[in-house]
């Protein structure tokens, strides 16, 4: 237990607050969901997109919260509560989960990766590159969760949960002897608004891509990208940037991290551009490419397990982080990547019959679809592409003509159905990726709502030699509707198609 007196971090954020009441109140618990409050708790009110937690303080103070902290003024005070009113409640929120949990972030090295897409791919590699060398390390992404206790699936629907759920991971990896943790910074997680991430320092920021996603959130371009440098500001003095040299806002990210923070870059097949490491290929097949780079004047010949350059940029960015953790060289690791092991949900391969191919990809954006076509029509040069994908419903509406409009330029079909529609109607969703589309487009389109039954029929119209791309879900275990959420299965829908096939 703790005292509420004992949770400000400084006297700077306590001085943004007003208060109501002057008791000081034991707390064992922080929450925002009234019905999960218990004796010694502090209720946020948090005013969210479809709902405004101040409706429910009465029921939070009935199930036992003893402090509240909202926004908004309110009609009536109880003299037996402390109320904390402040326009930063979520800022609020980590900071007093931090103390809470005794600052464990202060006690363990954490290495941050963000970027549009390869987050997760980024944070696998680098967790794996560093078991396999007998370092220690814990693991959150958006599949994955490893407190010390063995890698399983992550139990959060968030890539970037709640900042008291990070604190309480973290309290759990040093309790069972890790001393790294290797975790996915989304721009929700990082942005100033949700600021589950803003009591975090960072030994070693990576940066994969930089496009634009979750528009419907941050408003606009500039915004998202304020809210990803959030994760090079939070760096030590003394820790490492680690991003591809082309990278589109190098010159931002570089300027937002702290003075004396050492930053590396990699190259992938980019004429112009040198970095610290450089790759190239010289060979792909589906399920393997491989490169050559310059060590000590040596050329060095190596491959990975996955054929998408997308795969092996990421790799070059936990190879980097790698190198500074193991204080070894970076070529050294880069030699030895044939081992592996695949990622749920991402570039997942299924041979079919008559030299048919099914893959399940997480893509579920315009510059992702742009690399993942690109790549395999690279690799499949021959047969027909058919692409089953929709977009998720209440998220960024501008992405969706894009996606449509480079998933005809590269697709013969389309198959648009339900990815997570949320409180959208479906309809209105693939209006949305129709709009994209040119009216002179040769792709066939088709509108299936039923996921299950759109992978059914996507199969049913393959012939020997085509090439279906199943995108959007991945690793995801549910479809979310307005009124239910149901049980999903990527790689079991496939299955049962083809049981009809």
């Amino acid at each position: 237990m703790i005292r509420v007196s004992a949770l400000w971090p400084n006297d700077k954020i306590q001085s943004e607050c007003s208060f109501h009441g002057s008791n000081d109140p034991w707390i064992e618990s922080l929450t925002y969901d009234s019905r999960t409050c218990s004796p010694r708790s502090i209720y946020f009110a948090y005013v969210g997109t479809h709902t405004d937690g101040h409706r429910y303080i009465d029921d939070a103070i009935g199930h036992g919260a003893v402090a509240v902290v909202h926004s908004e003024p309110l009609i009536a005070y109880r003299e037996d509560i402390l109320y904390i009113q402040t326009t930063h409640t979520r800022r609020l929120y980590s900071a007093f989960s931090s103390a809470l949990h005794d600052y464990p972030q202060r006690k363990i090295q954490i290495v941050g990766v963000t970027g549009t897409d390869g987050k997760t791919s980024t944070c696998e590699f680098l967790y794996q590159i560093l078991t396999k060398h007998g370092f220690r390390c814990g693991l959150l992404d958006t599949v994955s969760m490893d407190d010390g206790l063995g890698k399983r699936p992550s139990p959060y629907r968030q890539s970037t949960p709640e900042a008291t759920e990070i604190h309480t991971f973290l309290v759990r990896c040093l309790a069972n002897g890790v001393r790294l943790v290797v975790l996915e910074a989304t721009s929700h997680g990082l942005s100033n608004e949700f600021a589950r991430l803003a009591d975090i320092s960072f030994s070693i920021a990576i940066f994969t891509t930089f496009t634009s996603e979750h528009l419907e959130f941050h408003g606009n371009r500039e915004n998202y990208l304020q809210a990803k440098l959030n994760l090079a500001r939070q760096l030590t003095p003394t820790g490492t940037l680690i991003l591809p040299a082309a990278f589109p806002c190098r010159k931002e990210v570089v300027a937002a991290a702290p003075f004396g923070v050492e930053t590396l870059t990699y190259t992938l097949d980019e004429n112009g551009y040198d970095g610290d490491l450089t790759v190239e290929t010289y060979k792909t097949s589906l399920e393997r490419r491989y490169f050559t780079t310059l060590h000590a004047g040596q050329m060095v010949r190596a491959s990975i397990p996955f054929a998408p350059a997308f795969f092996l940029s990421n790799a070059l960015g936990s190879v980097l982080a790698a190198s500074r953790l193991l204080d070894t060289n970076a070529v050294s690791l880069l030699s030895d990547l044939s081992w592996l092991e695949p990622i749920p949900g991402r570039f997942e391969v299924y041979h079919l019959a008559d030299d048919t191919v099914a893959i399940i990809d997480f893509a579920h954006t315009a510059d992702a679809f742009s690399r993942l076509f690109a790549e395999v029509r690279l690799l499949r040069p021959k047969g027909h592409l058919i692409a089953v994908f929709g977009a998720a419903g209440d998220r960024d509406k501008s992405k969706r003509a894009p996606m449509g409009a480079i998933a005809a330029s590269w697709c013969d079909t389309l198959v648009l159905t339900d990815e997570d529609p949320r409180g959208e109607d479906p309809q209105a969703i693939f209006a949305g990726i129709r709009a994209g589309i040119p009216s002179g487009s040769q792709a066939k389109l088709f509108e299936i709502s039923d996921r299950s039954q759109a992978i059914a029929f996507a199969l049913r119209i393959c012939e020997a030699g085509d090439t279906l791309l199943l995108l959007g879900k991945g690793h995801e275990r549910s479809i979310q509707y307005a009124a239910k959420t149901v049980d999903w299965n990527e790689r079991l829908a496939l299955e049962m198609g083809l049981r009809k096939w």
